[in-house]
């Protein structure tokens, strides 16, 4: 299996690091995202990129690990955000003078 952010072993604990970037660009908030995900686990297969997940079709992946098969995964992300009308407390209409007020 080609896994596009392969993970490695370390004493018996499968490490993955999943990066990501986003952009969003709207009327309410536009801005720049990147940061990354590691995974630990058990399982190779249950611990990879390869769309294990809510979404995949059910029975096509098995493991061969009896037992407890784990994965814990905890991420980051920085944003650069260019606009944020909810932080900022004020909208389109009113920034350009025209607020009904």
């Amino acid at each position: 299996m080609v896994s596009l952010t392969p993970s490695i072993d370390i004493l018996g604990v499968n490490v993955g690091l999943y990066p990501e970037i986003s952009a969003v660009g709207g009327n309410l908030f536009q801005y720049l995202g990147y940061g990354a995900t590691v995974a630990l686990g058990n399982d190779k297969t249950f611990n990879s990129d390869n769309g294990f997940g809510l979404l995949s079709r059910r029975g096509l992946m098995h493991s061969q690990k009896e037992g407890l098969i784990y994965k814990v995964f905890a991420g980051v992300e920085r944003r650069e955000v260019d606009k944020n009308y909810t932080l900022q407390g004020e909208n389109a209409a009113n920034k350009n003078g025209n607020g009904g007020h």
